[in-house]
């Protein structure tokens, strides 16, 4: 099962930590548009070798990506084997296939590098700058807090299960993918039911809690931008600008 600490914000001082993470979403969201282009060298190379540079320069140990990409390889096999069942070329299925893999890297740098209050706060901005029916920034906020930390819930009490199992003498870490899968069908109500119970909790007590102007974190959400933020969102204007131009 997953280690709560391996896949969480982690407490490093490096440029990706400053960037403001706004700008890392409108990156990744550009970024995610342009792996359906159709094939260019440049952009394909350009946007690849950017998040390697992101990894990089995040100063976060490179096991803990590895450990991203092992944990989604059966999502990467699933798709080769979907790619070949469609008879794509085998160049293609590569290159969609590294796309893949460094679109889920992305999203981890972001998660890695950004306190989940500032995640949420961000992901709200970005959503209400297509907030057309104009719904309150604070419920757009609460909304996705709730569903973040749903999930984060869920994860922990699936952990609990498992380790709690453990101490009985039943070690479910070494049983197979299926074995895994029926036991967690088998107990889903119930662990279902005690992540809400926790989130009803503790919704009251969040809610409205990332508008504290006196939040306890390192890297405070900033309105205003620096250097680094226009170089890496003019990076990604930059190869959209280039595709337009050289291949369409």
């Amino acid at each position: 099962m997953l280690n709560k600490y391996d896949y969480a914000y982690n407490h490093e001082n490096s440029i990706i930590h400053h960037i403001n993470p706004l700008i890392k979403l409108w990156c990744f969201v550009l970024f995610f548009i342009s792996c359906f282009f159709k094939y260019n060298n440049i952009v394909f190379f350009s946007t690849i070798i950017s998040v390697f540079v992101m990894l990089i320069l995040s100063n976060i140990r490179l096991n803990k990506y590895l450990k991203v990409i092992w944990l989604n390889k059966y999502l990467l096999i699933f798709i080769y084997f979907l790619l070949r069942f469609l008879k794509v070329d085998a160049f293609y299925i590569n290159v969609i296939l590294f796309k893949v893999m460094f679109g889920i890297l992305f999203i981890y740098i972001i998660v890695y590098t950004t306190p989940k209050e500032q995640l949420v706060k961000s992901f709200a901005n970005f959503i209400d700058q297509f907030n057309f029916i104009k719904f309150s920034k604070k419920k757009i906020i609460a909304f996705f807090s709730n569903i973040i930390n749903f999930i984060l819930l869920f994860g922990k009490e699936v952990n609990l299960l498992f380790e709690s199992n453990s101490v009985k003498g039943n070690d479910l870490y070494f049983l197979s993918i299926i074995q895994k899968a029926k036991y967690f069908c088998k107990f889903f109500k119930l662990i279902y039911n005690n992540t809400r119970n926790k989130n009803i909790k503790r919704k009251e007590n969040i809610k409205y809690r990332y508008f504290d102007v006196n939040l306890p974190f390192e890297y405070k959400y900033r309105n205003k931008l620096n250097i680094f933020d226009f170089i890496l969102i003019g990076f990604y204007v930059f190869v959209f600008i280039f595709y337009i131009i050289k291949v369409i």
